[in-house]
């Protein structure tokens, strides 16, 4: 009777533990998101280098960085955790925390400052990694995840990265698509894999590739097998597969400096709370020539005129920023957004812009740190929930993008997915 008292008790407790970490589990997304809105300019990237994507060779001594700001002022216990993920980036379950950790999970972030003579006022947080206390074993892809200790370990922040090792070499392409009607919007991406002295006995059930265009997850093409196979080497050689929207050179404006007004700036001045930044008025320009300036292909770094670049992450101020779009009618049917790296490329309410009816033209504000910021202006249809980026820009064959490229392998037997091939590169130069 006390056995089965015993093994009743066990059941309990486990599904118990089953529903909590059901919970849990729902708290976040496996993907780059900010779940409260008193967090902000969070930038996740190699040491050094604001613009490149979180993914470094396995060893390297080249760290990430983590920074981020919050706007409560309050100094909290906030704890960095790292979880191993699949090629899909779902958690990998067939390997424990031992096995990919090494130090230990839930890591304090010990870099805390205060703000310094700014008078939007804030706590900025920052941790290297690897670091003695939290780091990698293995490659893959991770989940980064910023919890608060102080309110029952409430997700703050995800943030994926990628750990490498560079076994596989990468041969791209930039191509126009054979497909007539994309020929001038659109850019197609060919790729050989090389791989000398590395042996793969099944290339097509064993390596897959995923692409981004501009650092993008959310429009990434997936689970690319090889189409010929060779010796030491694969080609990754589609029709009309491996296709992006070229998009447009994006919109930009600098704000580095909250009493020199920088391009796209129209005014910037201080008020009781801060500042107010009214951007120059943008207009749709889907029918206007294309014309090449470099950008930052959707991103943002904070940065000050008047401060070293490490120095402004504490003494850069913020301003509401006012953004005007001319439009003579309200697209039927359709929202409009500001989105990029400043929205973590996701449709959220507060880059929503309102019409406003007697003016002409769509409106929105948002809170920002002193840097320069590439955006876009995207459309949802309200109907079907459609995002067009590009309907309010337009498509250039010319436009330069970035294009990373992941290869993922796994061999017979083995139990995670690691990640042998890496590479970026620039629309214009290949």
């Amino acid at each position: 009777m006390n056995k089965i008292i015993f093994r009743l008790l066990v059941l309990q407790v486990t599904f118990l533990l089953y529903q909590t970490a059901q919970v849990y589990a729902q708290d976040f997304a496996y993907k780059d998101s900010v779940y409260v809105d008193y967090i902000k300019s969070v930038k996740f990237n190699i040491a050094g280098n604001p613009l490149a994507l979180p993914a470094v060779p396995l060893g390297s001594e080249f760290p990430l960085e983590l920074s981020f700001d919050d706007m409560d002022t309050h100094t909290r216990e906030y704890t960095v955790s790292i979880i191993h993920c699949n090629k899909d980036w779902t958690p990998s379950q067939e390997i424990n925390e031992l096995e990919y950790l090494s130090g230990f999970n839930n890591a304090p972030i010990r870099d805390i400052s205060i703000s310094f003579n700014t008078v939007v006022n804030y706590m900025h947080y920052y941790m290297s990694l690897p670091n003695s206390e939290i780091g990698w074993k293995i490659t893959g892809n991770y989940l980064l995840k910023v919890t608060d200790r102080d309110d029952d370990d409430k997700v703050l922040i995800t943030r994926r990265f990628v750990v490498f090792q560079p076994l596989m070499t990468i041969v791209p392409a930039v191509t126009r698509t054979a497909e007539v009607s994309k020929s001038t919007t659109h850019q197609e991406l060919d790729f050989e894999v090389q791989h000398k002295g590395f042996v793969i006995r099944s290339p097509r059930t064993e390596l897959t590739a995923t692409i981004l265009q501009n650092k993008r997850w959310d429009t990434a093409i997936k689970d690319l097998i090889p189409v010929f196979i060779r010796s030491e080497g694969e080609v990754f050689d589609y029709q009309d597969k491996i296709v992006f929207e070229a998009g447009k050179e994006f919109r930009f404006f600098d704000m580095r400096g909250m009493h020199i007004l920088g391009e796209n700036v129209e005014n910037a001045r201080q008020v009781a709370n801060g500042y107010e930044v009214h951007l120059r008025k943008d207009r749709i320009n889907t029918n206007v020539s294309y014309l090449y300036r470099k950008d930052l292909n959707g991103d943002y770094v904070v940065d000050c005129y008047d401060v070293d670049v490490n120095d402004c992450q504490t003494k850069g101020d913020y301003g509401n920023v006012y953004f005007t779009l001319k439009s003579d009618t309200e697209l039927e049917g359709k929202d409009v957004y500001i989105t990029g790296a400043i929205s973590d490329w996701q449709i959220k309410p507060p880059f929503k812009m309102e019409y406003n009816e007697s003016r002409g033209q769509y409106e929105a504000q948002i809170l920002l740190k002193q840097g320069y910021y590439n955006y876009q202006y995207t459309t949802v249809d309200r109907k079907t929930g459609r995002q067009d980026d590009n309907e309010l820009q337009g498509n250039w064959y010319e436009t330069e993008n970035s294009f990373t490229i992941i290869l993922y392998y796994r061999g017979f037997g083995e139990r995670y997915d690691q990640v042998l091939g890496y590479g970026v590169f620039d629309s214009r130069k290949y």
